[in-house]
C-alpha cells in the first residue's frame, strides 16, 4: 500500500505493532519496525509504503 505525497491536516503519533512501514519525509527515507514510534507534525508532506507482509500500527491524532 502506498500513501502518496499528501499533507496531513493533524498531528500524528504512530507506534508500529507488526510488519514494517517505510516513510519518506523531506526526501529522507526511514523504515519503522515493531516497537518503533514516530511523530508527524501538522501539514507534513510524506509518502508511506507498507512492507511485503503489510503493517499494523496504533495512531493517535490531534486536530489543529
Amino acid at each position: 500500500a502506498v500513501c502518496p505525497n499528501a499533507p496531513i491536516l493533524f498531528e500524528a503519533r504512530v507506534r508500529i505493532l507488526e510488519g514494517e512501514l517505510t516513510r519518506v519525509v523531506g526526501g529522507k527515507r526511514t523504515t519503522c519496525r515493531p516497537g518503533d514510534t514516530f511523530h508527524l507534525p501538522p501539514h507534513t508532506r510524506h509518502d508511506e509504503h507498507s512492507g511485503p507482509a503489510g503493517v499494523q500500527y496504533l495512531s493517535s491524532q490531534k486536530g489543529i
